[in-house]
């Protein structure tokens, strides 16, 4: 831990706070899911950065199955790292591993946690930044549960 010190503290390290609001389009049942989010962008080299970032959120599920219907509500977090490649202007492109877990199943039995691998874009303009993205899916240990990827847009302002 000692050694990846100097990589997470310098100069040209930026925090953001913002919120994120997705939706599961591949799922036979879609849901939603919005978020308060808070990420470390650190700039490595000329178009290179690393972003650590971390998000609480609450999803909103309805599931019509046999032998009945799923009606409710989770509060989860989740955990991402991404590499930003600078494409030119305030344009990114980021990609990365994402893991989240749901932390509190209110209405139903859904223990879900899972891994997706993120894509998307993003721009930065002065101190507020906007993304799109694309969660996919890789892995989904669940109960009962969405098994879709998410589409999602954020918005955040840096500290």
């Amino acid at each position: 831990m000692l050694m990846l010190l100097p990589v997470f503290a310098a100069a040209q390290a930026q925090f953001h706070v913002g919120a994120e609001a997705g939706r599961i389009l591949n799922d036979d049942n879609p849901y939603w899911q919005v978020g308060i989010t808070g990420s470390y962008t650190r700039h490595l080299y000329e178009n290179l950065s690393f972003d650590a970032d971390a998000i609480v959120f609450y999803q909103n599920v309805e599931q019509f199955g046999m032998p009945f219907v799923i009606h409710g509500h989770t509060l989860g977090a989740g955990i991402g790292i991404n590499a930003i490649m600078h494409i030119g202007g305030p344009m990114s492109l980021f990609t990365g591993p994402k893991a989240q877990c749901n932390l509190v199943q209110a209405d139903y039995s859904m223990h879900r946690a899972n891994v997706q691998w993120r894509v998307g874009l993003q721009a930065d303009f002065m101190r507020i930044r906007i993304r799109a993205s694309w969660d996919i899916l890789c892995t989904n240990r669940g109960y009962y549960g969405p098994k879709g990827s998410l589409l999602s847009v954020g918005v955040a302002w840096a500290l």
